[in-house]
């Protein structure tokens, strides 16, 4: 039988994430990333050339290996 998990107090609590990011925050979060590291973040659904897309997805293949799971 599971019992229900109790919540953890800590002085870390206010600290801690809320949730997950929402996609406006997400966006502000690959835009930060961009304009402060140089590090590219591209959602291959935000890629409306069908060459761009397979060529970056073949990027991303040869780098990181094949996708699991996704599209």
């Amino acid at each position: 039988m599971m019992t229900p998990h109790k919540a953890v107090r800590s002085s870390l609590a206010n600290h801690a994430a809320t949730g997950p990011a929402g996609d406006a925050e997400l966006k502000q979060l690959r835009a930060a990333a961009w304009h402060k590291q140089g590090v590219l973040v591209v959602r291959l659904d935000d890629v409306r050339d069908d060459w761009d897309r397979l060529h970056l997805s073949n990027i991303a293949t040869e780098l990181y290996g094949q996708r699991k799971g996704g599209r």
